[in-house]
């Protein structure tokens, strides 16, 4: 019985492997990626249910996410992050994939951080968990794809405290015209901004 249940668990994670695999594949095979999602953040035992509308555009390493009234961008060398209401921008490093939301660069790299296993399967919805082979920021993570598209559906993060980071995607639409210009912020296109530079 141990053989026959040591034996299943492994072709269970060879499924999400190769599953991942493909719709990483897919994904980085379009030139460029537009996306409509809905932002959660969950907390259950603190009552916490927010939700937000944002956009994210993606090309090759360069990202622009749009959402709650903050936009943040990178060139894939700096990052801004611009908060309107205050109209100030902070100057980083760009963040770890785990830490962000460009799907094409955590799918890229999932196979050299996480483990995987298939938890649900209904149709053609699959959701996997994956587990961080090392600490991370967040302690596992669920992706919910298409399997018969070979496209994500929802990716969630949880952390250490009980929070659940939801981006569930509306559209999901490729190769537009999306010039290099969306991924650089200009500051002179914000008379009066605070520049905060923290690299």
């Amino acid at each position: 019985m141990l053989l026959v249940l040591g034996v299943s668990s492994y072709a269970q994670d060879k499924k999400a492997i190769t599953l991942l695999n493909e719709v990483s594949e897919k994904t980085q095979s379009f030139d460029n990626i537009k996306i409509r999602f809905e932002y959660k953040m969950l907390n259950k035992a603190q009552g916490i249910n927010e939700s937000l509308d944002g956009w994210l555009l993606s090309k090759g390493d360069k990202y622009r996410l749009d959402v709650a009234g903050q936009q943040i961008i990178s060139d894939g060398k700096t990052m801004w992050t611009f908060m309107e209401s205050v109209n100030e921008v902070q100057i980083n490093e760009p963040m770890d994939d785990e830490e962000g939301f460009n799907p094409r660069n955590f799918l890229k790299s999932w196979s050299d951080k996480f483990k995987a296993k298939i938890l649900s399967e209904t149709g053609n919805e699959v959701v996997l968990e994956l587990l961080p082979k090392e600490a991370a920021a967040f302690n596992k993570v669920h992706v919910k794809v298409d399997k018969s598209k070979k496209q994500l559906m929802a990716i969630t993060m949880f952390d250490g405290s009980g929070n659940e980071f939801v981006y569930a995607i509306k559209d999901f639409i490729t190769n537009e015209t999306i010039p290099d210009s969306s991924f650089r912020f200009n500051t002179a296109d914000h008379p009066g901004i605070e520049i905060i530079d923290l690299r």
